[in-house]
């Protein structure tokens, strides 16, 4: 990776509506069935039963990531995104946008990945095996195994993300109410999340060492800126940190309305450094 931004969600929406203005024929289907850079995302129901077996009921957790998160993708990916499950819509809708317009792929878990919680998740296939009884709409489950195999799966899935974060040559945060929680203040940080994997993203972007990109590029430094439940049962909510220091802070002046692929993110590069020293090609 070697740029890390961050943009708010009424900057975005504004980027999105100004790109789609630009040919009309390219604007978003709100379907997202025909965007090229998009692969069938994988189904895990048979998913098990498909894995060599061995004895003690050994699966191949490499060939279970191989299948539900994978990184090796069909094309080239530019951009990582980091959001809340909330506003998936608009992101889905942004990623679009970038490629039919600029030819920039953008990379979306949802887009591409199977959700490990979803009813035909990993998890609930994995977790099968751990079931103590159903009936009533109810599913009863062994504790301990299924803690196992959500720490398993947690930990293919944090190798992915960490994997495709590292491919790509942009991280985008995506800030709104739904992704971080600006009310909760401490001395060092000014954002908080109530999201894990929010907050391991933007570890991981923080913590990755920046690649300069292999082809031109107008400036080679980082830039740094000042800048309910069912029942009795109460869902634990964990804030994290956002140590976002690091991430340039962007604004749908900042983001380029010219260019193709790689010649968009030059622009954006060159916009994003100029706003701070100077000026740029818009």
């Amino acid at each position: 990776m070697y740029y890390r931004f961050q943009i708010g969600e009424h900057e975005l929406r504004n980027f999105i509506s100004a790109a789609e203005n630009i040919a009309v024929e390219k604007q978003a289907n709100p379907f997202y069935n025909d965007a090229k850079f998009l692969i069938r995302k994988n189904k895990v129901k048979e998913l098990v039963e498909d894995l060599a077996v061995g004895e003690g009921n050994i699966l191949n957790g490499q060939k279970i990531q191989d299948k539900c998160f994978t990184t090796k993708l069909p094309e080239e990916v530019h951009v990582f995104v980091s959001h809340s499950h909330a506003d998936v819509g608009l992101i889905e809708q942004f990623a679009v946008v970038m490629k039919r317009v600029f030819d920039v792929n953008c990379f979306v878990d949802s887009m591409v990945w199977s959700g490990k919680d979803d009813e035909d998740g990993i998890l609930k296939k994995l977790n099968e095996y751990n079931i103590i009884e159903q009936g009533n709409g109810v599913t009863r489950y062994y504790h301990e195994p299924v803690i196992r195999t959500a720490d398993h799966v947690h930990a293919m899935l944090s190798m992915a993300l960490m994997e495709m974060i590292d491919k790509c040559e942009m991280g985008l945060f995506v800030h709104s109410d739904n992704s971080v929680l600006p009310e909760i203040k401490t001395n060092d940080f000014t954002d908080m999340t109530l999201s894990s994997w929010i907050y391991e993203e933007i570890c991981i972007m923080n913590h990755i060492r920046p690649i300069s990109p292999q082809r031109g590029v107008y400036e080679q430094r980082e830039f740094d800126i000042d800048g309910n439940r069912r029942g009795i049962r109460r869902e634990l909510k964990i804030a994290h940190p956002l140590d976002l220091n690091n991430f340039v802070e962007l604004s749908k002046n900042i983001m380029p309305l010219e260019g193709k692929g790689t010649k968009w993110l030059d622009n954006l590069y060159k916009n994003a450094f100029y706003s701070m020293y100077g000026r740029g090609v818009l």
